[in-house]
């Protein structure tokens, strides 16, 4: 697990909606994430709440704060500058890039968590990529389908399906069609105490 040197109580005091900082090794991604009631206040607010077009990275309104859910969504916009999830697009473009460092970690007050990416690709904004996981079937077939539709060519197949771990997804709009997203699916892998 990589070390951060993270203030978490400075991050709580400056906003009382914080849920974790999410780290992506591969792109240098290092954000401090929000949640709200409503998924349209952070698309164009930051983190202190001020408003700002590039917004910040928010976890989806109906997730559990724990992460506890089948698949919980980040989301975060696509910037030119490659700020928020700018460079989520570089797994798509560079060949080897997420096979370098699969993946994704989690800081909460408690635990950091360790998710191993295993599917990218675009889709729409109303795909069914985005529907609830609600049964073991429903599991089965978004993984499968997940897969199906990955361009993540170095991908090994060694997340162990069957014991269905939870999901972390990162979605953020991509292309010139404001309806296109970019999903980056991963995997619970462990996570450790914090502390």
């Amino acid at each position: 697990y990589p070390t951060l040197n993270i203030d978490f109580q400075a991050f709580a005091d400056r906003n009382s909606d914080f849920v974790g900082v999410l780290y992506v090794p591969a792109l240098d991604i290092l954000y401090p994430m929000a949640k709200s009631k409503d998924n349209a206040d952070y698309l164009h607010h930051t983190f202190e709440g001020k408003y700002n077009f590039a917004g910040c990275i928010f976890m989806d309104m109906v997730a559990s704060d724990d992460f506890s859910d089948r698949n919980t969504f980040i989301f975060g916009h696509n910037m030119k500058n490659g700020s928020m999830f700018g460079k989520l697009k570089h797994f798509s473009t560079e060949d080897g890039l997420a096979a370098s460092d699969p993946y994704v970690y989690v800081y909460t007050t408690k635990t950091v968590r360790k998710y191993r990416i295993f599917s990218y690709y675009q889709t729409d904004y109303n795909s069914d990529a985005y529907n609830d996981i609600t049964d073991d079937a429903g599991y089965d077939t978004y993984v499968q389908k997940a897969l199906k539709r990955s361009v993540f060519r170095e991908y090994q197949n060694d997340v162990d399906f069957t014991a269905r771990p939870l999901m972390l997804t990162l979605s953020t709009c991509s292309g010139k069609n404001s309806g296109q997203r970019f999903l980056v699916h991963s995997a619970f892998v462990s996570e450790k105490p914090l502390g």
